[in-house]
């Protein structure tokens, strides 16, 4: 195959080239962009490991974001394997990532499409708490709000509410409190915690890390605090009866962007629009992922835990919200997904041939100028908690279909 075309050298100048933006040609890169017989996009496997930003070191890696790339411009190339001509990405892959982005309008994509799996044997104790944990969210969150902007205000700073919202600080909620897919407690125990994403010009970051640790901490403590972290725990909030934690990240930059929790939060409330009752039990079908995920310890994300314990690695919570949204907001469409690319493979192979991708930026990944759309599977999981993640959803799906088999003979 001929490889001779426009040169690109990283996935950032393939997102501006998809976006229409005129670029220069670079010699001896990962990707080439051919137009001559057909529209083409070359990825030239020996040259990928010497590009840090592409961002990552095998092939198919790289395959997946190109492919989530395309379907967010909405404009289909087939990719090809310089060395062995083989097709990577076909157009009906193409159609299937478009219909997965379903609820977005910023992508330009359509409705949301349900599964017509969204109900199953014992959804209904999550399904009987989301009105209530709504009323609840709302209540503890406009507190919460509240003594935050309180205590940036006082040295001067304007406050505002969400990504791209302008303020000196912008203060978004990055949290499943703000998509109300947190988890309620079954028997009333619950422990509220929030988390932000801190918004500013970068010269702000000390003083909002300060205030932030000696302001608003009250009778609480800090337990965990880096450049651009901090975490509060028991913190106390006016008119709040018991103390909550609360996470920040800190992100000291204001570009545009859709981020990774606002696409959520979109394709939710596009939903809610769309059917109501179906949108209840979607975010039911989360709740419950997310709780049997918990117990099965493969829910945390290997980022986000101790380096000793990485191992067990989890999709994390956005990582679970995305796989739910990415198969019509069934657990049982999810769990066969899963299930079926897990079927033989060691995790090495699994990561490679599934994937469950972020249609949003990290705010984290932008603020430090690193590729922001995130891979759940290779960024978030690992061996150990595959493993649990596989035999958990087979435990399920087990006790699942006995359940209905049940049924069928019941009726």
């Amino acid at each position: 195959m001929d490889t001779m075309g426009l040169g690109i050298r990283d996935l950032e100048t393939m997102e501006r080239f998809l976006h229409g933006e005129k670029i220069e040609s670079t010699s001896n890169v990962p990707f080439y962009y051919v137009n001559s017989p057909m529209e083409a996009i070359i990825v030239v496997p020996s040259n990928l490991r010497a590009y840090r930003k592409a961002p990552y070191l095998t092939e198919s890696m790289n395959v997946n974001d190109i492919k989530l790339l395309e379907a967010m411009n909405n404009r289909y190339i087939p990719i090809y394997n310089s060395e062995t001509n083989q097709l990577l990405f076909t157009e009906e892959e193409f159609r299937l990532f478009r219909v997965r982005m379903g609820g977005l309008k910023e992508y330009g994509a359509g409705d949301y499409t349900f599964s017509p799996n969204l109900y199953f044997p014992g959804l209904d104790k999550y399904l009987s708490k989301i009105d209530e944990n709504i009323r609840q969210v709302d209540f503890y969150r406009d507190k919460v709000y509240q003594e935050i902007i309180r205590q940036l205000s006082k040295y001067g700073f304007t406050v505002t509410i969400g990504c791209n919202s302008g303020g000196d600080i912008e203060l978004v909620e990055a949290g499943s409190t703000d998509r109300y897919t947190n988890v309620p407690s079954l028997d009333g125990s619950q422990k509220w915690d929030f988390d932000f994403t801190i918004r500013f010009n970068p010269e702000l970051t000390w003083k909002v890390k300060q205030i932030l640790e000696n302001d608003l901490q009250a009778e609480g403590h800090i337990t965990k605090t880096s450049t651009y972290k901090v975490r509060l725990v028991d913190v106390t909030i006016p008119e709040l009866e018991k103390p909550l934690d609360i996470d920040f990240s800190l992100t000291p930059q204001k570009d545009n962007y859709l981020s990774t929790e606002d696409a959520i939060k979109e394709r939710l409330e596009n939903m809610r629009a769309q059917d109501p009752q179906k949108y209840r039990l979607v975010l039911a079908n989360i709740m419950y992922a997310k709780d049997m995920l918990k117990m099965a310890g493969s829910y945390k994300p290997a980022r986000g835990i101790l380096e000793g314990d990485r191992q067990n690695g989890g999709l994390g919570g956005v990582g679970i919200e995305n796989w739910i949204l990415q198969n019509g907001g069934s657990l049982i469409d999810a769990c066969e997904e899963f299930l079926r690319h897990a079927e033989g493979k060691e995790f090495k192979d699994f990561e490679q041939e599934y994937a469950i991708m972020d249609f949003g930026a990290n705010h984290v990944a932008k603020s430090k100028r690193i590729w922001p759309y995130d891979n759940f599977i290779i960024n978030n999981m690992r061996y150990l908690g595959y493993e649990r993640m596989r035999e958990t959803l087979r435990t399920f799906m087990e006790t699942y279909e006995l359940k209905t088999d049940t049924e069928k003979v019941a009726s």
